[in-house]
Formats: structure tokens, C-alpha cells, sequence
């Protein structure tokens, strides 16, 4: 008995020395590769070739190309709703932990391919201006687009708590319902 005791004892003892944590990594990644052909009325060919490759390989940390924190969220807006989300404090991850982001430094919206109108995203109170920018401004995503900021650096797109952190989206259609999928990663307070 004293033995069985002593082995459930070592085993809290070992358990309760485990802290939380979160390890992000992989990478983001934007290709294109495009030729352009232009054949004039001699038919003689001049091709252009557009190639870009912008990479990024993402670890876990608050440093230059590191992330501490995902969250995404897939929404329905209907009829001129809007949906808002506090970057700051009101966020939760897959896993119920909140996440309160400081610097935001990869976003990407993916508006619904059979989407009938735009969807805007900003023009709210104490809206999200280091991306945004002025009071009144807001980016339009239409349908099917796919919008991503990518910006690695330590202090990417900065998250002002109570004055800079509300990310609001708007369906600009009056007559139809349209979808929109969000991704973030960044750093926490």
C-alpha cells in the first residue's frame, strides 16, 4: 500500500512540473509564375516571363518571422451584417486559449467563390489602422478573392488595445448572403 501510495505521488509530483505551451511552425507561401506572349503581325514571338517566390519559414517566438499565436474563423454573413473581431482580448484558438495579438504579421482573407457581392473589411470603432488605416477606410474583397499580408518583421501590424484593435467586416451586398474565411498569426502581449 505504501509503495502504490509512493508511485501515485511521484507521478503528480512529475505531471504538475508541465507548463503550456505552443509551437508553431511550417511556412507561408506566394507563388507566380506567368508567361506573356505576344505574337506581332510578322508572327514573331516576344515572351515575358513573370516568376515570384516569396517564402517564409515560421517558427514559434515574438522575433523577426515568428509567430506565437494562430487563430482563423470562418464566417456567414447575411444580408448587410457585420461580424467583429477584438485582436486584443475576446479571441480564442482551436485549442479554448484566449489570444490577445500585440503585432499581427500574416493575414489572409479568402472570400467565397459563389459569392454575389463584396465583402469590406475595416470603417469600425476603434478600427484596425495600422493595416487599414484612416477612420473611414476599408478594403473590398470580392468574390472568390484571395487577400494576404505577409509582413515577418518584429513589429509587422502593430494591435492597440481599446484604440486599434477591432477588425470589422461588412457585407456589402443587400440581397445575398456571402462567406469569407480568416486566418492570423502574430505575436501576443
Amino acid at each position: 500500500m505504501k509503495k502504490a501510495l509512493g508511485i501515485v505521488v511521484a507521478v503528480l509530483v512529475a505531471v504538475s512540473a508541465f507548463a503550456e505551451s505552443t509551437n508553431i511552425t511550417g511556412s507561408l507561401m506566394i507563388r507566380q509564375q506567368l508567361l506573356n506572349t505576344f505574337t506581332d503581325d510578322l508572327g514573331i514571338q516576344t515572351v515575358e516571363q513573370l516568376t515570384s517566390n516569396a517564402v517564409w519559414a515560421v517558427t514559434s517566438g515574438k522575433t523577426s518571422g515568428k509567430f506565437e499565436a494562430i487563430w482563423s474563423a470562418k464566417m456567414t454573413l447575411t444580408e448587410s451584417a457585420t461580424q467583429s473581431y477584438d485582436l486584443s482580448g475576446g479571441l480564442t484558438n482551436r485549442f479554448g486559449k484566449p489570444i490577445n495579438f500585440s503585432s499581427v504579421k500574416w493575414i489572409q482573407l479568402g472570400a467565397g467563390s459563389g459569392n454575389s457581392g463584396t465583402i469590406s473589411m475595416g470603417n469600425g470603432l476603434a478600427h484596425w489602422a495600422s493595416l487599414i488605416g484612416g477612420t473611414n477606410q476599408s478594403i473590398k474583397i470580392r468574390p472568390g478573392a484571395q487577400v494576404i499580408f505577409m509582413a515577418p518583421q518584429t513589429n509587422s501590424y502593430s494591435v492597440t488595445a481599446t484604440t486599434g484593435d477591432i477588425l470589422k467586416f461588412k457585407n456589402d451586398a443587400t440581397a445575398y448572403t456571402n462567406t469569407l474565411t480568416v486566418f492570423i498569426g502574430g505575436t501576443v502581449l
